[in-house]
């Protein structure tokens, strides 16, 4: 041991390699370093793969080989170190400030119970899963309302470190399911033609059968067909929890929820059979699964494709389904998951309240919150931030009061994930919150992103870059952008609208046209259309995004929506036949052409429909497609703009800013050469001397190269 390094040496290198420790962990190092110094046989230092430098064998989370703070495993920055940190863009002060707090895989962790002292339901919950099989524990995000919301506190949310099974029930069921559709999945591929047809023919029958039940059917019949179906769903419940089997109770429960929902609809199913409806959407299925049928004997190849694509669909829902059975970031039990978080920061409560600077709005929780905390305070130091729990949870009516309270001409910049190139139900949600805002007085509304890179020749995908450990991360999220992505606010790219229709309807305030109490709601409801569909004229929006787009209920929004129908200022399709939807069929419209359809799939407004997929997803496939007929309500191409932020008239960060620098050590990225994860090539004898390869050798940097070593020891990278 006598050539080896000071411990300042020691230090000093690790710092020149950009490794960065807590307090905890030099003390561990400091430790094992002296040790190592007074160990004269060498046993103690030799390298025991057994055991990370914590002693918690492959579960150690701290790489000594590596880059402090990344999973030895994974790769990926362990939460709440400073890699983590940096990688996130949130300061160690704005971390502690929230707070961010650790807790443990056990039921009487104190931070547990203190963050959910309020919320009754989630401490009992959070306690109880916190000893979850395969649990390790992790954070506690704590959160806290805008200042003065009348909706009182925001309950905490937990990043396990492990996800939670949060209903092991439900999760059972859904892994049948799962098991199920895979087992189809595999007699379809391996079927031969003829068992191709006879799949066919089976559904022949089964339509036939269902032909043959309707015309035999009476209002009494279906009376009685439904209260057996209830009872007999009843019974099944009560022997499923008796058993005991979780997957059973599940399955049992979903029964009973199908046939409450059948009783309901008796009224309807009698009136369709009195009008002949029913009738004549037995014999229309019928018909389908015959032509079905006949295209399977004509050409059985192409129908093995169809069902094995509408499988292998099914498949990729329910394994999506099941997944979602264990959560990442869970949500506190009995209180409102749709509230706004706010950092308690003095300096971001003062600019909301001051009234005069932007306004940012992360769509997607706390933690990019919180990323775009640490930026603002340099490169837009007037502006305040504010979040929702994810995408599809600003529909609540908190929304409405902060932006009539706090947001009234103000410039709001809109964050969603970067996803939505990928993901139609990102940026249908944040248009659908933009026009929210618009309709509840806010200025310029300005939906912005992390940059995206060309993909092709029109084509545009999400960026990616290497995290110091040499793993590959993708620019989703607005903190992977300012973090590890080493971006700036001023790089988010960004679309807004320049100018807006005049959504004045009082002209059709006449007889035959809109009641004077009405316009208003309607003049919502068109502008919450218009701003969705955008320039392009047309999308498919659901109805309860345009209800809260529009600011008013559901029911109000539809009845909105008929009157604009009525007079000619949109148009309203439906892919499929509304009423087989509510049976779970899979029809198309009568009044949908083929040509429509085909015109549709090529503007990608919606997917190529397969109506031979028997499995339906009720909330996409009812949702209409909605075009703006009346072109004086239609945004213009030429009324949009797009770029960055940087670019906004209004965009003037301070002086000061001299672009990115770390959140932790405030090294910007000349200082902190963002090259990692990169293949070098060692030229110098030095070089073989520091990286322990010899000359000539090409290896991959797990830390990053300053520009210093790569002179000193001339790398080239390969």
């Amino acid at each position: 041991m006598a050539n080896a390094p000071t411990w300042n040496e020691f230090k000093a290198e690790l710092y020149s390699r950009r490794i960065f420790l807590t307090q905890d962990q030099e003390d561990l190092l400091t430790e094992f370093y002296n040790r190592c110094h007074s160990d004269t046989d060498g046993k103690f230092c030799e390298q025991d793969d057994s055991t990370g430098p914590d002693g918690r064998g492959d579960e150690g989370q701290y790489a000594i080989d590596g880059v402090n703070g990344y999973d030895r495993k994974t790769g990926k920055p362990v939460p709440g170190s400073d890699a983590w940190l940096e990688a996130h863009n949130i300061d160690r002060k704005t971390y502690a400030s929230r707070p961010y707090a650790e807790y443990t895989a056990s039921k009487t962790d104190p931070e547990l119970a203190a963050a959910f002292e309020d919320f009754p339901a989630a401490k009992r919950f959070f306690t109880s899963t916190a000893e979850q099989k395969g649990q390790t524990g992790g954070l506690v995000m704590r959160k806290a309302p805008v200042p003065g919301s009348p909706q009182g506190p925001v309950a905490s949310q937990v990043r396990p470190n492990v996800a939670i099974v949060t209903n092991p029930a439900k999760a059972s069921y859904n892994k049948k399911k799962l098991e199920t559709a895979q087992a189809d999945l595999a007699i379809y591929e391996a079927a031969n033609s003829a068992k191709v047809v006879k799949i066919y023919a089976d559904r022949v029958k089964g339509a036939e059968a269902n032909l043959g039940s309707v015309k035999k059917s009476t209002p009494d019949s279906i009376r009685k067909e439904s209260a057996d179906y209830l009872d007999k769903a009843t019974k099944d419940l009560a022997k499923a929890n008796a058993k005991g089997d979780l997957a059973e109770i599940a399955a049992a429960k979903k029964e009973f929820a199908n046939a409450t929902r059948a009783q309901a609809k008796v009224p309807m199913r009698i009136s369709n059979l009195n009008s002949g409806k029913s009738l004549y959407d037995a014999e229309r299925g019928l018909q389908g699964h015959r032509n079905s049928l006949a295209r399977a004997i004509e050409n059985p190849t192409l129908a093995k494709k169809r069902l094995v694509e509408a499988q292998q669909n099914q498949v990729k829902r329910l394994d999506n389904r099941h997944k979602k059975s264990a959560a990442k970031y869970v949500f506190a039990p009995g209180a409102t998951s749709a509230r706004i978080d706010m950092h308690q920061d003095p300096k971001n409560i003062k600019n909301l309240k001051d009234g005069k600077g932007r306004i940012y709005i992360a769509m997607e929780g706390n933690m990019k919150n919180d990323a775009i905390l640490h930026s603002i305070k340099k490169e837009d130091p007037t502006a305040t931030v504010v979040n929702v729990p994810s995408v599809t949870l600003w529909q609540g009516s908190e929304l409405e009061w902060f932006t009539r309270t706090h947001a009234q001409g103000r410039e709001v910049v809109l964050i969603p994930d970067a996803d939505g190139v990928k993901n139609p139900n990102v940026m249908n949600q944040a248009k659908g919150m933009e026009a929210a805002l618009r309709n509840f007085g806010a200025g310029d509304v300005i939906l912005a992103a992390p940059p995206l890179i060309k993909s092709g020749r029109t084509r545009r995908d999400i960026d990616a870059f290497d995290l110091p450990s040499g793993v590959r991360e993708e620019r989703k999220g607005i903190d992977d952008h300012l973090g590890a992505g080493r971006g700036t606010l001023g790089e988010m790219e960004f679309v807004k609208a320049k100018r807006l229709p005049n959504y004045d309807l009082k002209e059709f305030n006449r007889p035959g046209g809109i009641n004077k109490n009405a316009i208003q709601n309607t003049e919502a409801t068109l502008a919450a259309v218009s701003s969705f569909v955008g320039p392009a004229g047309v999308g498919r929006m659901p109805k309860g995004l345009m209800a809260q787009a529009a600011g008013i209920p559901e029911t109000t929004a539809l009845d909105a929506r008929k009157r604009l129908e009525r007079l000619g200022i949109i148009k309203v399709e439906f892919v499929f036949d509304q009423d087989a939807l509510s049976r779970r069929l899979r029809v198309r419209n009568p009044d949908m052409s083929e040509d429509r359809i085909r015109e549709l799939v090529r503007k990608k407004v919606i997917k190529e429909p397969n109506f031979e997929d028997k499995f339906v997803d009720v909330s996409l496939d009812e949702s209409p497609i909605i075009s703006i007929l009346d072109n004086r309500f239609r945004q213009r191409a030429e009324d949009t703009q797009t770029g960055t932020l940087s670019q906004l008239p209004s965009w003037k960060p301070p002086r000061t800013f001299k672009g990115w620098t770390s959140s932790v050590t405030g090294l910007s990225k000349t200082e902190a050469n963002p090259r990692t994860g990169t293949s070098i090539v060692i030229q110098t004898k030095a070089g073989a001397a520091r990286y322990g390869k010899p000359i000539g050798s090409t290896i991959r940097f797990a830390a990053e190269i300053t520009t210093m070593e790569l002179e000193e020891d001339k790398l080239i990278h390969a």
